[in-house]
């Protein structure tokens, strides 16, 4: 796999890892939120910057905070 597919599929995992907890925490559709990320490795941010507008549109999130 090339870097490409390997940041697409981060943005992906985030995806659903956020979309898991929103419903955990019953949040509507029409909620925004604000992501927070600690990532252990530049890369997985960098991999995240790459893909905001994706995470942000399938998560309802107003902006995604990240740091390493």
């Amino acid at each position: 796999m090339n870097d490409e597919l390997i940041a697409e599929g981060y943005a992906r995992e985030l995806v659903s890892k956020v979309q898991t907890m929103r419903k955990e925490k019953d949040f509507q559709v029409s909620d925004s939120i604000v992501i927070h990320l600690t990532a252990e490795k530049a890369s997985l941010l960098e991999a995240v910057k790459a893909h905001e507008s994706y995470i942000c549109t399938e998560t309802q999130a107003k902006c995604i905070q990240g740091k390493v």
